[in-house]
């Protein structure tokens, strides 16, 4: 059976396949030259076709209807210029397979209303702090398969205010940029994204997380990470971020994906290994270590500082006994008898009591024919000082203390009553005659002033009625007790 359709019959058949067509064709929408393009659903996929470079990729005839705009060159990677015009229905865009000759600030005003930008695979090596500017809306950034990639501005993001989804797989040198840049850090540099709800750095080059970068996660309490298929360390040299991954506050994703290789390479579930185990394990040797190196070190430091603090406190006696040893070597072994003595009195002072000693005690002695030494006018020229008072004191039957302040305060008085004092351990005898010139406090004495005065002693008097009373004792015969260090200012 045959239906026979008539002329006036076929005209609307006709023209409303005419209005079809036409309509497809403006849905469309006109290709670029060099390019293909084909509309599927709601997505506008423009596709290199002719030529491998392409100076400039202006795109600003899409469909009304779609909202996904996917630039790919599978085949070819032309180095362009890329254009957005006006396009206020694309809320996604991708980018694939491309070499941007030229990325500035300018590049995504067109597309004011997007949410979703996809980079693949693009011939990228660094973005910049302005590489997303104008991007306040978009939600999701996903940078995948950027092998080039060597540098990220720490505040590339900063422009992507309301940010939600953040995608870093397979860059390349990821854990440089996200770690360690020369300006700073990218994670680090994440706090200001408040709406940030995942963050996903699988199947990348981490090792680890710097301080920094978990730091700045710890800041963000709703984020999800996911850092499953990366090359991460729980061994002894990453035990802090091991540490914090067990117990940070933040959700990680793919556990059960997320491996990390332990002591002797052996591969670990991150999120199941006993850390603690690690913790002790890894401590163990440190402790071994500082016991070994830092408590011989501090054994060794203790006996210093012991002896340094006796050698000060007996500084004096380490004087005399090296004088003694001294003047021992240079007498060749010859014995002194102790009964003989050359003189009758050695006579320490303070040079600020010369006057005292040499007109008056001096004089007074001298004239009783009472032999004396005094530093001033025996001591050679040029001998050692130490060796010349020993000698004397040794030279002597007893050794005469002018007491007075400025006696007190001479090292060199301390010294010599020191040694003269030592006589009662290396002769037996005790050789101290005690003169009181002028009043001190008694606060100012040290135990040896202290223990030498408790014995008899000599006042000497301003008081010309009492000064005969002071003539008539005779020193040799006055009581004598002990000795510490004596001193000659101006020696």
């Amino acid at each position: 059976m045959s239906v026979v359709v008539s002329l006036p019959q076929a005209m609307p058949v006709v023209v409303s396949l005419l209005v079809i067509s036409w309509m497809f064709q403006s849905t469309a929408g006109s290709c670029p030259y060099g390019y293909k393009c084909h509309l599927e659903r709601n997505t506008y996929v423009l596709e290199c076709d002719l030529f491998d470079k392409t100076q400039q990729l202006k795109v600003d005839d899409v469909p009304a209807i779609a909202t996904h705009l996917k630039i790919i060159c599978t085949y070819r990677r032309p180095s362009l210029t890329l254009t957005l015009a006006n396009l206020p229905n694309i809320q996604k865009l991708t980018l694939d397979h491309l070499d941007l000759a030229t990325w500035d600030d300018t590049m995504f005003r067109g597309v004011t209303n997007m949410s979703h930008l996809v980079l693949k695979k693009l011939s990228r090596k660094r973005f910049d702090n302005d590489s997303f500017s104008g991007l306040r809306n978009l939600r999701s950034l996903e940078i995948e398969h950027l092998d080039e990639l060597k540098y990220m501005h720490p505040n590339m993001l900063t422009p992507l205010l309301s940010l939600q989804s953040l995608s870093f797989r397979h860059v390349g040198s990821v854990y440089d940029a996200l770690n360690y840049t020369d300006y700073g850090l990218v994670i680090q540099e994440l706090h200001h994204l408040k709406h940030l709800r995942h963050l996903d750095l699988s199947h990348n080059q981490l090792s680890t997380l710097s301080v920094s970068a978990r730091k700045a996660l710890d800041e963000i309490p709703t984020v999800e990470v996911d850092i499953s298929g990366n090359p991460l360390l729980c061994d002894c040299s990453n035990t802090d971020f091991v540490t914090w991954i067990h117990t940070t506050k933040r959700k990680f994703l793919n556990k059960q994906h997320t491996q990390c290789t332990g002591k002797n390479h052996t591969p670990n579930l991150l999120f199941y290994f006993d850390h603690e185990a690690l913790m002790d394990s890894c401590r163990s040797p440190n402790t071994r270590w500082y016991l070994t190196i830092l408590l011989p070190i501090g054994i060794a430091f203790i006996i210093i500082a012991v002896l340094i603090c006796a050698l000060y406190r007996y500084r004096w006696k380490c004087a005399y006994c090296c004088s003694r040893i001294h003047v021992y070597k240079m007498s060749s072994g010859d014995k002194v008898d102790p009964v003989v003595y050359e003189r009758d009195a050695f006579i320490c002072y303070s040079s600020s009591d010369r006057a005292w000693v040499c007109n008056e005690l001096l004089k007074r002695l001298e004239d009783g024919h009472v032999s004396t030494i005094i530093h001033q006018r025996d001591f050679l020229p040029g001998s050692v000082l130490h060796d010349s008072i020993i000698e004397s004191i040794d030279k002597c039957r007893y050794t005469i203390l002018v007491f007075s302040p400025d006696f007190l305060a001479s090292d060199w008085c301390k010294l010599e009553t020191h040694l003269a004092r030592s006589c009662i351990i290396t002769q037996g005898r005790d050789v101290i005659v005690p003169i009181v010139l002028r009043e001190f406090p008694n606060a100012t004495l040290s135990p040896t002033f202290q223990g030498i005065l408790e014995k008899s002693y000599l006042k000497w008097s301003d008081n010309p009625d009492e000064q005969p009373e002071f003539w008539d004792r005779d020193v040799r015969t006055s009581p004598m007790k002990g000795c510490e260090d004596v001193t000659y200012e101006g020696m």
